[in-house]
């Protein structure tokens, strides 16, 4: 097992994004925050050829025809139309990789797209599933696939399968199905019972989930990104250290409220004024070359995250109509800031002249 946790592996952004079109432009914006070598992205609706994630190469999964005459599926006439693929994956172009054919294994229930991706001298392959809900599949598509990966793989997809296993509230027929197939491939499931799945009615389910073979480690986002699934970040037990810088920026106005406050009785004055510092101070580690991110699109986020939060309690449609209009700013704001360019261009050394200027109404090192 010691061995095991040493193997380098891809870090991996695993998401439901309910149409990358939409999602693309504030997922462009917040790409320096987010450390991942794979994007396993679901309901894309889009060919990953036409949607473009800078330092990325995206590949899509085969899909039904469009054409009414043709039931083909998948469909390789060059002559028609191909409908819009549910599955996509995205790899760093700095990765060495190769496209596994899995198009035998796609049919009308079940779309995927899988990559084999090399980190130092391991190979890993990643795909990427989507199962669509009320169709009848065979849960062989597991085993099937799994034996096509090879040893050392991680499967991510939304499988519409509701199981206690993984943390839905009941479990259904392809659930029970879905996890004798994994048993059987010996393949684990990672989740850590989390919900993935946020509905306006009903109850919320885990139904997106990471089916591995190696050491990784399940992270739910705390944010849905306006989507009504949540992002998961499968982490390898082993990771290379990137380069980093630590950034600290003294709002100095706040220390010398602080530091001229009267000294505690007991206290060294001195350890009273350096107390101060360390309060005044806003401090964040970034990699090397990260821009200061834009603050405007992160406030905005932080606002739709409290409405949906607030949605999700309440249930009420006024709170959902909040919602949406706060996720529809935020894709207004992203595509501007990708159109005309945006201050998350600048680079993280002007960060401190612009908070002394009060550029930034909030820290800006705020977490996703």
């Amino acid at each position: 097992m010691a061995s095991e946790r040493n193997v380098p592996r891809p870090r991996i952004r695993q998401w439901n994004c309910r149409s990358l079109r939409r999602r693309h432009a504030e997922l462009v914006q917040l790409l320096p925050r987010i450390d991942c070598d794979v994007f396993a992205l679901q309901e894309t609706h889009v060919r990953a050829e036409e949607i473009k994630i800078p330092g990325d190469i995206g590949y899509s999964g085969p899909t039904s025809c469009a054409t009414t005459s043709c039931s083909a599926v998948p469909c390789y006439d060059a002559a028609h139309r191909t409908g819009a693929p549910r599955t996509a994956i995205y790899v760093r172009t700095s990765l060495p990789h190769v496209v596994v054919s899995v198009g035998d294994l796609v049919s009308d229930a079940v779309e995927c797209c899988a990559v084999i991706v090399r980190v130092r001298n391991t190979d890993t392959a990643v795909a990427s599933v989507y199962v669509r809900p009320g169709v009848s599949w065979n849960a062989a598509f597991v085993e099937k696939l799994s034996d096509r990966l090879g040893k050392d793989a991680v499967i991510c997809g939304d499988f519409n399968a509701h199981n206690t296993h993984w943390g839905c509230q009941g479990t259904n027929r392809r659930g029970r199905e879905l996890l004798a197939a994994t048993q059987a491939a010996r393949l684990n499931i990672i989740n850590d019972g989390s919900p993935t799945h946020i509905q306006r009615v009903g109850q919320h389910s885990a139904i997106d989930l990471s089916l591995v073979t190696g050491a990784y480690l399940w992270e739910r986002e705390a944010d849905t990104q306006g989507s009504d699934h949540y992002p998961t970040t499968l982490i390898p037990s082993y990771r290379d250290r990137a380069a980093t810088r630590c950034y600290s920026v003294v709002r100095w106005a706040k220390f010398r409220e602080l530091s001229s406050a009267p000294v505690p009785v007991g206290k060294d004055y001195f350890a009273h004024v350096a107390q101060s510092a360390r309060t005044a101070t806003a401090r964040c580690t970034v990699p090397i070359g990260a821009p200061v991110p834009d603050v405007k699109l992160l406030n905005l986020r932080a606002a739709r995250r409290a409405a949906q939060r607030r949605a999700i309690r309440t249930r009420k449609p006024e709170h959902w109509t909040l919602c949406n209009r706060l996720d529809a700013a935020c894709r207004r704001h992203a595509v501007a800031s990708s159109r005309a360019g945006s201050a998350s261009a600048l680079p993280w050394e002007t960060l401190a002249a612009l908070t002394e200027r009060g550029e930034f109404s909030t820290p800006c090192c705020t977490p996703l």
